[in-house]
């Protein structure tokens, strides 16, 4: 009954969904049965990630990092170095993972979380959203149209033009050269 705000699935059969008070519940059938798991945490979780059937990162309030290597059997903490909310993460692969936040924060991992280092924005926008065509080329999107790139692994990010003054919710990028993003008023 708790309010879920991440959805990831790596497989057609295999989803996980995040949210408050530490919830994650999961399906390995397509969403037939669906079964909670121990998060080990209480902390909201505003977005996850899959890049793996076995392999997911949960983000959200107070910085909180949650991850499991075992399809979910085992969650554990990792620090994010922040305080504040992280909206979002991406991960290209299961070792190389960005995940983003309130004030412009932007956090990465190249070694599955077993560290994460925070990365120059050049913001203090909140960013809601990212999305990863593969390790070096990312998209990070937030308030007031803001969209933020990376072509070299998030060593340098760059505002790229979005073309309107909405909050920028999420994003995704299916393919090496097509991204879309949503937001608020119907964007």
């Amino acid at each position: 009954t708790n309010t879920l705000y991440g959805l990831a699935c790596p497989s057609t059969s295999t989803c996980f969904a995040a949210g408050v008070s530490g919830t994650i519940v999961a399906t390995s059938n397509g969403g037939t049965a669906w079964a909670a798991q121990t998060s080990g945490t209480s902390a909201y979780f505003y977005g996850l990630t899959c890049p793996s059937t076995s392999t997911c990162f949960a983000v959200g309030g107070g910085g909180v990092i949650r991850a499991t290597t075992s399809g979910g059997g085992s969650w554990t903490g990792q620090s994010s170095g922040v305080t504040g909310s992280l909206r979002a993460a991406a991960c290209p692969s299961t070792t190389v993972c960005f995940a983003v936040g309130d004030g412009g924060v932007i956090v990465s991992t190249s070694t599955g979380g077993a560290s994460w280092a925070a990365q120059v924005s050049g913001t203090t926008t909140n960013l809601h959203g990212v999305a990863c065509q593969n390790a070096s080329t990312c998209y990070a999107v937030g308030d007031s149209g803001l969209i933020l790139g990376t072509t070299n692994g998030g060593t340098t990010w760059a505002t790229q033009a979005s073309g309107v003054a909405a909050n920028l919710l999420a994003a995704t990028c299916p393919d090496a050269t097509t991204c879309y993003v949503v937001g608020d008023v119907a964007t």
